[in-house]
């Protein structure tokens, strides 16, 4: 029977919430430190944030290393287990399974080391400077009475162990993979179509995964423009995935929109298509064939893999751990700011946690002077400035990691076919610590393609990277970035990206630049890289795209970059990346035909983070069905049909229109999708699925024309009407208030904010030659201990969307602070730009 790697993660003990510790930390303001015999000033500002000072690169990410054991101990412990897969070490066994996964997909202790010997050696220097830093901490800790262990590490008799190299190239794997990898979309829509064919029939299923999967919409938006826009020759661009532009009628609709290439034996190919007829559910089920059943258990095994997935993620989630969820970005040219000198916005979406993900951090030495945030666990600065280049990253979306199906030999599920010949999969053991009781063993498979996530029944699912052993390239890169000094010094840098993911600079001589970086495959072309691919060799990726032909732009002639995380360029393809685009409002402010001042460049992201986005989209046809027909409009309609068109679509506490749509919005879905479309599918969709309304409201002059009749064959301005009047009828009917209420992003044990939709860490840099100006906020505070003044200091603040100024002089952070300059160490560290204004905003 059934032979599943199953992920089983239930919680009972928990690493997440706010580290307490038995005795206040000091918030230390102005101290020293030494390592090799190279003094470290270390100098706080007014939220806590460390300015590290020292005489080589190499003291400073040892005073990088001990000022984040300092400030963020138990964050440290937490990601070193969680990416070790050492959980269980520390809270259990029931968290077993969430080890067993990490190291499934991971890498042994060996393999560690093969990779962080493959970096160049100065960041190999670094990486032990940062984990002598970090021992620096540990220690004094173990020997000062006055100090203490986070209350979580005492309370269940936990010391941790001195830190590892190993431990943050561990970390930078898998963040680089959380906030860069989205390949496994093959999987859940290989789920989604299978699922759908066993109730709906091949035909119907077809063309509902065209309309709601769609490859390429000609209307998206791009961050490379249209004017701008390049050839790309190879890759994701191929002009076969994006066909047929304009569908059959509905009634005449003969084959499956899906194409799957000429003779394609993929597993959805593989059972005949009229075997799954409209009345496939009531047919009794001893009527089954041998291919119906084949098809049920690739399906059964499809499922069972993505519920481990899904499980692992949803828990991440629980445990407050790193998963990726989106950002924005954009940047202007010296030639569209009002002041001459270019800009930059940076605002990386990682949730909200207590403390937060990100961790600032100022280095600066007499060979680079930088500041920006980072994660705890790493050293380098990920997204900041120096003195000459500011940059930030997104998710680039893109698919750089695919599923294959294995077929296993029949007598010997640790032989797998490939190139018409039976193969020994790679067998791999380790022990598994587990508090409180025995330890357990873990066996793991590869094959050719890498780990083996599931196997049922003579098939197994194997999951291939093009990153593979490579993900330490972005800190690669990054330590480029930070000491990059003009843009083409910055895109030499972004080459080293392995996974998926935007990068964006700004520069003192007035120059942007976009970068989509990643290793992407060459597929086959005859697979359909929306599926999971034959892993018997016949559809094996041709090459990998080279980065010169992947989409990037320097100085776009419009003068401006922007994202969120949407297509880079119009013939680049991107998973239901639609023409309705929550960023809309970045392009509108941004593409203004006058010059952009310093405050208008900074209110985009509260304008972006407010708006509802689909309201720009779809209230047009609302007010257009509902002004039809005005006579048929009670005066309570009329009444709230104004109070939708008064609004201007950004979400407001107490705005009535913003409610009124709001429920139209939800209420049109659901008459739409939910008997078409499973409800965790319409979840995960929530991007997407405003542009599926607009596709099927446009018809044939849509980017994305429909397969499918969303309207049942009703006049769409009829359904909208209608749906309005029985929306406005249950609200009125309800008694309730009409007024919004925003939903809240809690910061427990402080108060909460009202959520809207921005970065964990956002920070504006407007940089000209001898000048910078930085702003950032980082809520809620440096410092996870609640004892700390910098515990919640940046909370209201970050409510108020406003910014404390990133100051990277020495002197002036001297005078900010009361500290008494030391005159020899200005003279040897590198010298900032002349600063903007000093202090909070």
């Amino acid at each position: 029977m059934r032979k599943l790697l199953a992920v089983v993660f239930i919680l009972s003990v928990t690493f997440s919430g706010v580290p307490t510790y038995k005795t206040a930390s000091v918030d230390r303001k102005h101290y020293f430190l030494d390592h090799k015999g190279v003094e470290i000033e270390v100098i706080r500002d007014a939220f806590g944030v460390p300015h590290v000072f020292a005489g080589s690169d190499e003291a400073a990410y040892f005073g990088q290393g001990y000022v984040c054991a300092e400030d963020r101990l138990a964050q440290l412990e937490k990601y070193r287990l969680d990416c070790t897969g050492r959980m269980a070490e520390f809270l259990g066994p029931q968290h077993i399974s969430h080890d067993e996964r990490v190291r499934l997909e991971g890498y042994t202790k060996d393999e560690l080391e093969e990779i962080f010997k493959s970096v160049p050696d100065n960041m190999q220097v670094a990486f032990h400077a940062f984990s002598d830093g970090v021992n620096k901490r540990l220690a004094e800790i173990k020997e000062s009475p006055e100090l203490a262990f986070p209350a979580m590490f005492l309370q269940a008799g936990y010391e941790p162990e001195n830190w590892s190299v190993l431990d943050s190239v561990a970390i930078g794997v898998q963040f680089a993979r959380r906030f860069g990898e989205s390949g496994e979309l093959d999987m859940h829509i290989s789920r989604l179509h299978s699922g759908m064919v066993l109730q709906h029939g091949r035909e119907e299923a077809d063309g509902i995964l065209s309309d709601i999967i769609w490859l390429n919409d000609s209307r998206a938006p791009n961050t490379v423009q249209d004017q701008d826009a390049r050839t790309v020759p190879l890759g994701l661009c191929r002009e076969e995935f994006v066909k047929p532009t304009t569908p059959p009628p509905f009634e005449s609709r003969d084959a499956a929109p899906v194409p799957a290439g000429e003779g394609s034996e993929d597993y959805w190919m593989m059972a005949d298509p009229k075997i799954f007829t409209a009345d496939y559910a009531s047919r009794p089920q001893t009527s089954k064939s041998e291919p119906e059943m084949e098809y049920e258990r690739i399906h059964d095994l499809i499922d069972e893999t993505c519920r481990q997935h899904d499980e692992f993620y949803a828990n991440l989630y629980a445990e407050e751990l790193p998963v990726k969820l989106g950002s924005n970005a954009w940047a202007i040219t010296g030639e569209k700011s009002e002041s001459g000198r270019a800009m930059l916005f940076g605002g990386p979406m990682m949730g909200f946690r207590v403390p937060q993900i990100a961790y600032e951090i100022h280095l600066n030495t007499p060979s680079q002077n930088v500041m920006g945030m980072t994660f705890a666990g790493v050293p380098g600065v990920l997204i900041g400035t120096n003195e000459k280049v500011a940059w930030t990253t997104t998710t680039g979306m893109g698919d750089c990691f695919d599923h294959f199906l294995e077929t296993l030999h029949p007598e010997n599920d640790r032989k797998y076919m490939f190139d018409g010949e039976w193969r020994d999969m790679q067998v791999l053991r380790d022990t598994i610590k587990v508090r409180g009781e025995q330890p357990r063993e873990f066996t793991w498979t590869r094959t050719v393609h890498g780990p083996v996530m599931s196997v049922d029944e003579g098939k197994a699912i194997s999951a291939s990277r093009t990153y593979w052993k490579k993900e330490i390239g972005a800190f690669v890169a990054i330590f480029k970035m930070n000491r990059a000094s003009n843009v083409r010094e910055f895109e030499e840098a972004c080459s080293f990206i392995e996974t998926s993911h935007n990068f964006f600079c700004a520069t003192a001589s007035g120059d942007i630049g976009f970068w989509w970086c990643g290793k992407f495959p060459v597929r086959h072309p005859a697979q359909d890289h929306r599926f999971i691919t034959n892993g018997d060799g016949s559809r094996e990726w041709q090459g990998i795209v080279p980065f010169e032909q992947l989409p990037h732009i320097v100085n776009p002639s419009h003068g401006y970059v922007g994202n969120w995380n949407n297509k880079p360029a119009k013939n680049w393809n991107l998973l239901m990346m639609g023409e309705m685009f929550w960023g809309n409002d970045i392009y509108e402010i941004l593409s203004a035909p006058h010059k952009i001042s310093h405050n208008e460049f900074r209110e985009v992201a509260h304008s972006a983070g407010t708006d509802i986005f689909y309201a720009d989209y779809l209230k047009p046809y609302l007010l257009s069905a509902c002004e039809e027909k005005l006579g048929d409009l009670g005066s309570k309609h009329h009444e709230l049909l104004q109070a939708v068109r008064d609004w201007d679509n950004h979400e407001r506490e107490g705005s009535i229109g913003t409610r009124v749509f709001l429920a139209w919005y939800e209420s049109l879905k659901d008459w739409m999708f939910k008997d078409r479309i499973p409800g965790e599918v319409l979840g995960e969709m929530r991007s997407s699925i405003s542009s599926l309304i607009l596709h099927s409201l446009d018809g044939d002059n849509s980017g994305v024309p429909c397969y499918v009749d969303w309207f049942r064959g009703e006049r769409p301005a009829n359904v909208l009407r209608a749906i309005f009047v029985k929306v406005v009828d249950e609200m009125l009917a309800s008694g309730k208030p009409l007024e919004h209420e925003m939903d809240r992003i809690g910061f427990n044990p402080l108060p909460s904010i009202p959520e809207t939709r921005r970065g964990t860490y956002m920070q504006i840099i407007e940089l000209g030659e001898n000048y910078l100006q930085g702003e950032n906020c980082l809520p809620p505070g440096q410092k996870e201990n609640s004892e700390s003044l910098h515990f919640g200091d940046q909370r209201e603040m970050f409510a108020r969307w406003e910014y404390k100024d990133m100051v990277l002089d020495y002197g002036t952070i001297c005078r900010m602070t009361g500290v008494e300059p030391n005159d020899a160490r200005a003279a040897s560290l590198r010298e900032a730009p002349v600063s903007g204004s000093v202090g909070s905003r």
